[in-house]
């Protein structure tokens, strides 16, 4: 019996997360038992492998926890792979920080940690290409991640959602779902929606992370907002009443938001990261649409009622799959 140590019980606000995900598929093989890992206690389990997916969100504490954090982190790590000669894994979502942090810190960060990693495993090829570092001497793997649970509409909690944004009929709505923080840019996408001459309203749908930021965005009759926490059975209603998903990135590395939207056969439009183009390649499909400014994506607004949308083959990127690759690689 192989045992595993990761965070399944980690649960984002943006909704079921895929470090849940991952666990779930793991744990599914009769073969294997994950188990959440917290603290250094949860050693005693004897891993053979520890997951860690996310790691690099303790760049985002301040000074004194984060070398807290990492301190509690890296002699976990060192003492398993000392006592159990555990292999650890990362999952590779994000190769940079979402946080304004530290120069310094950050190198500190990295060069720690990925010389405290055996094997990591990237979901996109392209995230492979674009990870430019020495530091790490260990192997390395693309593996991509399958959807995300799509579940069924309840039409009276649908018909409740529909009258506490105001929905009208006549508007496609263009939804836009995740924590409300400085990077995901919504001041532009408000921007272009208030301008904007067609039928269409931006929905934007999440828990307030950042109030300071949240105040500053201005309010239009374009745009609505629904700044609370979304639990899990309120996603396909979302999906249900919008035409389709938008994003405006600054500085990101992969995206669980748009492989939710594909989970739902929703179009995405995006501002350009050559790695998204992953999504496309993998799933062959055209749901995911690119922009590089304000007025490429107006062209998209305009001829967003006359394309042809291709729905996403997620044959070559199953849970199922993943798990059989994931054995085949780090298990062995």
């Amino acid at each position: 019996m192989l045992n595993i140590l990761a965070r399944p019980a980690f649960r984002s606000p943006n909704g079921e997360s895929s470090s849940y995900l991952i666990a779930q598929i793991l744990d599914s093989d009769e073969n294997i038992n994950v188990f959440d890992w917290n603290t250094l206690l949860d050693l005693r389990k004897k891993p053979d492998i520890i997951i860690l997916h996310w790691p690099d969100n303790i760049l985002g504490y301040n000074f004194f926890k984060f070398y807290f954090v990492l301190t509690s982190l890296l002699l976990s790590l060192f003492l398993s792979k000392f006592f159990f000669k555990t292999k650890h894994v990362w999952f590779a979502h994000n190769i940079k920080s979402h946080h304004k942090v530290n120069k310094t810190r950050e190198k500190i960060y990295w060069k720690l940690f990925l010389r405290a990693i055996d094997f990591i495993i990237y979901p996109l090829p392209t995230i492979l290409e674009i990870h430019n570092e020495n530091i790490f001497e260990g192997e390395k793997k693309v593996i991509p991640f399958g959807p995300y649970t799509k579940r069924l509409v309840d039409p009276e909690n649908l018909e409740n959602l529909k009258s506490e944004i105001g929905y009208e009929s006549q508007f496609k709505y263009f939804l836009w779902f995740g924590l409300i923080r400085p990077y995901k840019n919504l001041e532009f996408l408000i921007d272009v929606f208030d301008k904007s001459k067609e039928n269409f309203k931006l929905l934007i749908v999440g828990q307030v992370s950042d109030k300071k930021y949240y105040k500053s965005l201005s309010k239009s009759e374009n745009v609505v907002f629904l700044p609370r926490f979304i639990e899990d059975s309120e996603f396909p209603l979302f999906f249900n009443l919008s035409d389709a998903c938008i994003f405006n990135y600054n500085n990101i590395t992969n995206s669980g938001s748009i492989r939710m939207a594909l989970s739902y056969n929703k179009p995405v439009f995006c501002n350009y990261f050559n790695q998204f183009e992953d999504f496309n390649k993998i799933l062959n499909t055209n749901l995911v649409q690119f922009y590089n400014n304000s007025e490429e994506l107006d062209a998209h607004l305009s001829n967003f009622n006359d394309f042809k949308f291709k729905s996403p083959n997620w044959e070559n990127s199953s849970w199922n799959l993943f798990k059989m690759k994931f054995k085949e690689s780090v298990i062995g």
